[in-house]
């Protein structure tokens, strides 16, 4: 069975290792990226099933990158959990042309939870 591959946007690195820790274990394949730009230089060679993207970055932001993301036809249907300390509500995301299947995990957030989103997102994905 293929390995899920979900590449992390994520400028804090503790954030980052905690999220890589708990998603190693359950076997899928990581990418990391400190920011938008450096996303987006991976997805040219890189296409993982889910990305767990910060909104609040250095260099290029989550909102620029999912902008990219969206704007892009190979990309466009990429699964994306946001995950941000921001209130982001659905009217912003609709205001963001972004999926209503876009989660997004508030921070500080239970390992559980994001366990739990990203199952739930892979699933999906094989249906």
């Amino acid at each position: 069975m293929k390995k899920h591959t979900i590449m992390i946007v994520e400028d804090d690195p503790f954030i980052t290792e905690v999220i890589r820790i708990n998603l190693a274990c359950s076997e899928y394949a990581l990418v990391q990226a400190e920011n938008g730009k450096a996303a987006l230089e991976k997805l040219a060679h890189i296409k993982p099933d889910l990305m767990i993207v910060d909104i609040m970055m250095p260099v290029m932001d989550g909102w620029q990158l999912l902008e990219s993301i969206r704007t892009d036809p190979s990309l466009s249907q990429m699964k994306v959990l946001i995950e941000s300390a921001l209130l982001i509500t659905p009217k912003m995301l609709e205001q963001k042309h972004l999926s209503p299947k876009t989660k997004v995990l508030l921070k500080p957030f239970s390992l559980v939870e994001l366990k739990a989103i990203v199952k739930k997102l892979l699933k999906e994905s094989l249906e």
